[in-house]
């Protein structure tokens, strides 16, 4: 059982230890790294808590899903795509599916490469919490 998905989400990104990413941020961008585009960070906020696996009128599990943005730095070095598939990896082997894995995109202002991942994981929490 996780207390809190998107710390869990966090920690995995954190203990992967890739030189190419400076900073991962939960829930929100603070304003320092939103104006800064020489980092690659990446942002993992909550996106659904839903009650599962249903019986004698509880549910016994919940599914979590995270969704995590990577912002890449200006003119990134590298393949962007290898690290990409790393990602999906290493959620995959800490237990989380991969829900969806969205195009990367340009953000208009900042000109940064942007790239979305969903993820999902079931947590069994009993029949009593």
């Amino acid at each position: 059982m996780m207390d809190n998905p998107v710390l869990e989400a966090k920690n995995i990104l954190d203990q992967a230890d890739y030189d190419w990413l400076n900073e991962c941020y939960v829930n929100y961008l603070p304003k320092s790294a939103q104006d800064d585009t020489s980092k690659t960070i990446a942002l993992v906020t909550s996106i659904r808590e839903m009650p599962t696996q249903y019986g004698n009128d509880v549910f016994n599990e919940i599914e979590n899903a995270v969704q995590v943005q990577i912002f890449f730095k200006y003119q990134f070095k590298g393949s962007i795509q290898k690290e990409n598939i790393k990602i999906m990896q290493l959620f995959l082997k800490n237990g989380w599916k991969i829900d969806d894995s969205k195009a990367i995109y340009a953000d208009p202002d900042t000109k940064q490469l942007i790239k979305v991942f969903y993820f999902t994981k079931k947590n069994y929490i009993g029949g009593s919490y």
